[in-house]
C-alpha cells in the first residue's frame, strides 16, 4: 500500500503537532465519504457532479 505524502500537511502545521494531528484526522474522516460519493455519482452517470468532485478530491490529495 502506498504511503501518503504528508509534506503539505507538515507545511500547514508549521511544526505544531496538534494542528498536524487535526488535519490528518479531518482527512481520515472526510476522504472516505467523499470517495464513496464520487464513485456513486460515477455509477449514476452524473458526469457534472463527478467532474466537480474529482476536482475537489484532486485538490485535497495534491499534498
Amino acid at each position: 500500500m502506498e504511503k501518503p505524502n504528508l509534506e503539505y500537511v507538515d507545511k500547514l502545521a508549521r511544526g505544531d503537532e496538534s494542528i498536524r494531528k487535526t488535519l490528518i484526522d479531518v482527512i481520515k474522516t472526510e476522504f472516505p465519504e467523499e470517495k464513496k460519493d464520487y464513485y456513486d455519482s460515477l455509477k449514476k452517470k452524473n458526469i457534472k457532479k463527478s467532474k466537480k468532485m474529482f476536482i475537489e478530491l484532486n485538490i485535497k490529495l495534491v499534498f
